[in-house]
């Protein structure tokens, strides 16, 4: 073969691969822009009713959330109780993930949208995987940075993710950013007494010292110091208040089971709270390393309740006595002042009991340190000389 028979050869050489390589090319972005705006994982909306569990890992870190008789438990928290909305909202959110443009393949381009390996350390990504009741994987991906919408763009937030054991980078439609620690999946608010329930609170610390506050009727008057020194005054209702609300929203920030864990009685502080509809609370509060570590506990106590002949009596002497100007003279001024709620009926009460003996009394709770304090107030802080 002479020179110019080689230099053709080499020419249509080249051409052909460059086809070949434009061809590829061409086929590559046909196939891209084909899912691109599709579901990235197909199916799975119709199938979150199946999902029975998801497992979140993170570094060294792994998180199990388990469908148990239609509760959901973490099992990392020795099963306590997850928060379903929480739940709910990650696997809806991984369902109507939908492909908005593909993105590196690269892996060495991995960490700039935070997709790199979870298992990595100092990995920035967390790998999600949702299963159903049969251990099948439904859908494992893995969540990296997210792109909040704009003020203009409210609700249109992006998120950078890629299937598991897939090079492509994708980013989707729908913005999600998934809790990383096991805390975070559990149910937050553990009790929520209303003050207006509240009839007493008897604060008994460790060195025998009490602090009593209390109400004569519901929705009447201020609480007040049952056991006041007759050389002290109230320093301000407001500190009352905040004890009667000290089981009112109560949240947790760690939870642990309660069996094995020891109160001492030289370091227990214990809280009762009763209500006049008969609901007793009993906390039992330690300080450990600057955290306030709770057990509680729930019991009925009928003697709390008004006599209920006597409550009917009254009121249908006083219906058939009163007129109607005795009537509106001693209607409230402002119409639009709140009135106390009725009371729960005893039976409701009792099952109230129940349902929280079940929730709280197997678990010790480490309190937000604010809330804790309410529940622990000594007289000191309550209290002020009088002036003389």
């Amino acid at each position: 073969m002479n020179k110019k028979h080689i230099s053709i050869f080499l020419a249509v050489t080249v051409v052909v691969v460059i086809a070949a390589v434009v061809a590829v090319n061409q086929q590559q972005n046909t196939v891209v822009n084909k899912q691109a705006g599709e579901l990235l994982f197909p199916g799975l909306e119709s199938k979150v009713n199946d999902v029975a569990k998801i497992e979140i890992v993170k570094g060294e870190d792994r998180i199990t959330l388990q469908r148990t008789d239609n509760n959901w438990k973490i099992l990392e928290k020795d099963n306590y109780p997850a928060d379903f909305a929480k739940v709910k909202e990650v696997v809806m959110k991984i369902a109507a993930f939908s492909t908005l443009e593909a993105k590196t393949k690269i892996p060495e381009n991995y960490g700039k949208l935070n997709v790199e390996d979870p298992t990595q350390e100092d990995a920035k990504s967390v790998l999600v995987s949702v299963k159903d009741g049969s251990d099948t994987e439904l859908a494992a991906v893995i969540v990296g940075r997210m792109e909040a919408g704009s003020f203009s763009t409210v609700g249109q937030d992006k998120t950078y993710v890629r299937k598991a054991n897939d090079e492509q980078v994708w980013l989707v439609k729908g913005g999600l950013v998934v809790d990383e620690e096991a805390n975070d999946w559990a149910v937050e608010e553990i009790l929520n007494i209303q003050s207006s329930r509240v009839k007493k609170v008897e604060i008994t610390h460790n060195d025998g010292k009490k602090v009593i506050i209390e109400k004569e009727k519901p929705g009447e008057g201020d609480f007040v110091i049952a056991n006041l020194p007759n050389d002290k005054e109230v320093r301000s209702q407001s500190g009352l208040m905040q004890v009667a609300r000290s089981m009112e929203t109560l949240r947790m920030l760690d939870v642990e089971k309660a069996e094995g864990f020891e109160f001492p009685e030289d370091k227990t502080i214990t809280t009762e709270l009763q209500t006049f509809d008969g609901l007793v609370i009993t906390a039992k509060t330690v300080k450990q390393t600057g955290d306030y570590l709770t057990n509680i506990t729930a019991r009925f106590d009928a003697s709390l309740r008004p006599a209920e002949d006597t409550k009917e009596a009254v009121e249908t002497e006083a219906s058939s006595t009163e007129s109607e100007e005795q009537k509106e003279a001693a209607a409230p001024a402002d119409p639009h002042a709140p009135k106390p709620a009725p009371l729960k009926e005893a039976a409701l009460v009792q099952q109230e009991v129940t349902q929280l003996n079940e929730q709280l009394s197997p678990w010790v709770f480490t309190l937000n340190k604010s809330k804790a304090k309410n529940l622990v107030e000594d007289m000191d802080d309550l209290v002020m000389d009088k002036e003389k």
